[in-house]
């Protein structure tokens, strides 16, 4: 048999498909490109019942398309795919489940994208019916599939970590000569069987495109394989896992250079999923194999919580992960911990529950701003209580002032709070004629902390906001981050922004955070980098008035350092989310706090990580 001029292989698995087969091959054989453009294998994967019969009809049914297979083993399906891949001879293939089914137009519509955009791999939509299907052609998009290409290795890490491709292998327009490169198979024998297959292309593909069109009918039934077999096939999931980790750590053209990407993958198959697994059947992990995964993902990435990929999967995947340091020696113990609050939290995020709002965790597009719409200010839009600290500061504050009093949200008040100034702070403040403004003098001097205090419990609304007398906001500061904090959910307890900080008497200046800090360790669940170094300016951040509530306010004992010690309570309890553009300028004068004596530093920042003596031993960091 030719099969040269043919254009897509249709490999399909069988066992015990009965009932189902002919159905598909009814949305096979009736494909709008054409069945003489398509070769199509049925592995017949020792099935006890008519199945084998109905493949042959089949094949007297088109002989010129179709091939017929029999294994006298069964292989499941990854054993019974890997057994037609040896006579894939066409461009590109496809792969259907014997009791699902394509939409019509599916080949040809995946075959003129291939074509068209010189695709590699093209993952599209898919359908779920329960039992009965609807065979027809599939809804075309007017809008053209979001093309990546990969043409260097900062751009294929970018796509590896954006998260957009599944490991699910049938909602997938393979090339065949992606397959031969990648030298991909199934995993055999097995019902997880899919990542070993799917996951090593993505480090060879150039040209991977996400149509949008849903060209696969998924059927669900009480028969199917991950219906009947999950339990007893438990810990296929993670023994499939460690098979491809120690597949791609053979890679020596791919490990090396893509070390972060392939060891957070890892974590995230082999422990935090077989985690949720036992979460869902319950009794099925057994405390042996649970101290074997806590060792062995030790012993390949103790250093995981430096991984700032791991960051974006969030607090709840960083609580599961750092249990690998738990001390969990008994099988009531593991029992008490699947069914922890942790567990749960993470299994509901997972089933989309409770997911927070996409891309707001981390933005991997570096540099780029999240949001940058002009937002539409109304009547409705949540009030901002400012809250403007000053000491001595007559001669400069009404910048300060100004730069609040000048932005393009207009919803706040401006509670100021002078530190029991001595000089004319206050004549200078009361001529400034805006209703908006609360002038508050403390009777004694309290310090940062204890003025933001004051100005906190003054405040009027459910935003926060801070600013130093002698820095100054850039007039669109407070409409993106309220646009921000507005598309964030209640766990999100503060936004901030970069600021450029400019030293005493000198030219120099700087932007804080970092523009070389990687974005996950900024934005997200940020609290284990928080632990070891501040990112964030208290000048910059606007934060729930009920996550304050929950944490506590501004420690009024510290000199120094107090807004970090405030942020690290918040960060341990909410996502922290960075708007990633400079909207302020921070000014460090002479007589600026923030000189201070290097050994109280010193003193107040172990003082500071003393309270979380725990976190850092599970996070297996080290104190500075």
């Amino acid at each position: 048999m030719c099969l040269v001029e043919k254009k897509i292989t249709i490999i399909t698995p069988c066992h015990n498909s009965e009932k189902f087969l002919a159905d598909c091959w009814l949305s096979i054989k009736n494909q709008t490109i054409g069945i003489e453009n398509l070769v199509c294998i049925f592995v017949d994967d020792a099935s006890t019942d008519s199945t084998w019969d109905m493949i042959l009809q089949i094949e007297a049914e088109a002989p010129d398309s179709v091939i017929a297979l029999k294994l006298e083993e069964n292989l499941r399906q990854g054993g019974a795919r890997n057994a037609a891949l040896a006579y894939v001879d066409t461009p590109y293939v496809q792969f259907l489940d014997s009791d699902d089914c394509l939409c019509t137009n599916a080949c040809e519509i995946l075959y003129d994208y291939a074509q068209k955009y010189n695709a590699d791999l093209i993952q599209f939509g898919q359908q779920h019916s329960y039992d009965s299907v609807s065979i027809a052609d599939a809804y075309i998009e007017e809008s053209e599939p979001v093309c990546f290409n990969i043409s260097n290795v900062e751009s294929r890490k970018f796509f590896l970590n954006s998260n957009v491709i599944s490991y699910c292998h049938s909602n997938k327009f393979y090339s065949a000569a992606l397959l031969q490169k990648s030298g991909v198979v199934f995993a055999e024998k097995k019902i997880f069987e899919e990542p070993p297959f799917v996951y090593p292309q993505l480090f060879y593909a150039e040209n991977i495109l996400l149509a949008k069109e849903q060209l696969y009918i998924v059927r669900l039934h009480s028969e199917s394989t991950m219906s009947k077999d999950k339990v007893n096939h438990f810990y296929d999931l993670p023994n499939v896992q460690y098979e491809l980790f120690q597949f791609m750590l053979q890679k020596e053209d791919i490990y090396p250079i893509y070390r972060n990407e392939i060891n957070s993958y890892f974590l995230w198959s082999f422990y935090i999923l077989t985690i949720m697994s036992a979460y869902q059947v319950k009794g099925s992990l057994s405390i042996e194999y649970f101290n074997f995964m806590q060792k062995l993902c030790r012993m390949i990435d103790q250093d995981w919580i430096t991984n700032p990929i791991n960051y974006s999967y969030g607090k709840n995947a960083i609580d599961i992960i750092s249990s690998m340091n738990y001390d969990i020696d008994s099988q009531d113990k593991l029992d008490a911990f699947l069914q922890s609050n942790i567990v749960e939290s993470m299994y509901n995020e997972i089933a989309g529950k409770n997911r927070i709002v996409p891309n707001l965790l981390v933005t991997r597009s570096k540099g780029n701003v999240l949001v940058n719409e002009t937002y539409e200010q109304t009547e409705s839009s949540p009030f901002v209580s400012i809250i403007l600290t000053t000491y001595n500061r007559a001669s400069i504050v009404t910048k300060a002032i100004n730069s609040i009093l000048n932005q393009t949200y207009k919803n706040f008040e401006l509670i100021i709070v002078d530190d029991c100034s001595s000089d004319l702070t206050e004549e200078v403040i009361a001529q400034i004629n805006d209703s908006r403004i609360v002038y508050i003098k403390n009777k004694r001097n309290l310090g940062a902390g204890g003025s933001r205090n004051v100005g906190i419990k003054a405040a009027k609304y459910d935003l926060i906001a801070f600013e130093d007398d002698d820095d100054l906001w850039h007039a669109d500061k407070l409409e993106k981050q309220i646009k921000l904090m507005l598309e964030c959910d209640e766990r999100v307890g503060m936004v901030y922004c970069e600021y450029e900080k400019r030293a005493y008497n000198l030219q120099e200046s700087r932007v804080i955070p970092d523009k070389c800090i990687e974005l996950e360790f900024k934005s997200g669940y940020i609290f284990p980098y928080m632990l070891r170094r501040n990112v964030i300016g208290a000048d910059t951040v606007i934060i729930r008035k009920k996550a304050l509530d929950k944490v506590g306010l501004f420690r009024e004992d510290l000199i120094c350092f107090e807004d970090w010690e405030l942020f690290l309570r918040l960060s341990k309890e909410y996502y922290i989310i960075l708007y990633p553009e400079v909207l302020l300028d921070v000014n460090v004068t002479s007589g600026s706090v923030s000189f201070k004596n290097p050994e109280i530093q010193l003193k107040i920042i172990r003082e500071v990580q003393s309270a979380y003596n725990r976190d850092f031993e599970r996070f297996n960091l080290v104190m500075s």
